[in-house]
């Protein structure tokens, strides 16, 4: 993607016996200048960790009469432990009130029970989760279970972009400063672990103001995913002290 852009010849360079800390690839440029690149994504750090504490276990609520999805916005921080014990006692009270289901994507008739299950389901919210269901009869002997899910957001927010490249910047800075390359390129994929800010790379124009990066990274490139012929989708670059430029709208 980048080779295409600047038009060099591109060496792997994090291959199978490279040292620890090597970056992705070289692009061999045709003046013998070379440019370093780290390919990364937003996925790599807060997502993987959120779904493999939600997902990894068997997360117990025996003071419940039935399993309950508890679903969460992916892409945003959340503390799963302190979810999973805060939402109990919640749920128990829409269990006393006959509500099944309570949330911002569901019907509103939750709202109607009373004020008591108003406040429990603005208490869950504030604790992470977006809507919760009552899920199915456990069997003889099982103990009920929260069942979480992760969903997409719904807004575009291209601003969103500026905090996932500074936080992965400060995660290969390092890497790519040890490069010694004559300049040093960061691509960050924007996937549907951050939806809000890939749906504001495909809909929305760029945002005004631009990432804080550490020194020693020249130029970064944001990224969504393509199709099987193309191997991107929108495509923004940043050489600071600029502001983006959209590459491919």
């Amino acid at each position: 993607m980048v080779a295409r852009q600047v038009g060099g010849t591109v060496v792997p360079r994090d291959v199978p016996g490279a040292p620890d800390g090597t970056h992705d690839l070289d692009i061999e440029m045709p003046d013998g200048s070379v440019i370093a690149v780290e390919v990364t994504s937003p996925r790599e750090s807060k997502l993987l960790s959120i779904y493999a504490t939600a997902f990894g276990k068997r997360w117990a609520a025996p003071s419940l009469s039935a399993h309950w999805q508890v679903a969460f916005e992916s892409g945003k921080a959340l503390d799963v432990p302190r979810l999973a014990e805060g939402v109990v006692p919640h749920l128990e009270l829409l269990e006393k009130r006959g509500v099944t289901e309570a949330g911002t994507i569901t019907s509103a008739a939750w709202r109607r029970a009373g004020d008591d299950v108003v406040s429990a389901f603005q208490q869950i919210t504030e604790l992470g989760a977006t809507h919760v269901r009552r899920w199915s009869e456990p069997a003889a002997g099982e103990t009920p279970l929260l069942l979480f899910s992760g969903h997409r957001g719904a807004g575009g927010n291209p601003e969103l972009v500026n905090a996932l490249v500074e936080e992965r910047a400060r995660a290969k800075a390092d890497k790519l400063q040890a490069s010694g390359a004559d300049e040093c390129h960061l691509v960050v994929w924007i996937d549907s672990s951050y939806s809000d800010a890939e749906l504001g790379m495909a809909t929305m124009t760029p945002p005004e103001t631009s990432p804080t990066l550490p020194e020693g990274i020249d130029v970064v490139w944001a990224a969504t995913s393509g199709t099987a012929n193309e191997p991107f989708g929108r495509l923004w670059r940043l050489e600071p002290p600029g502001v983006w430029e959209s590459i491919r709208a």
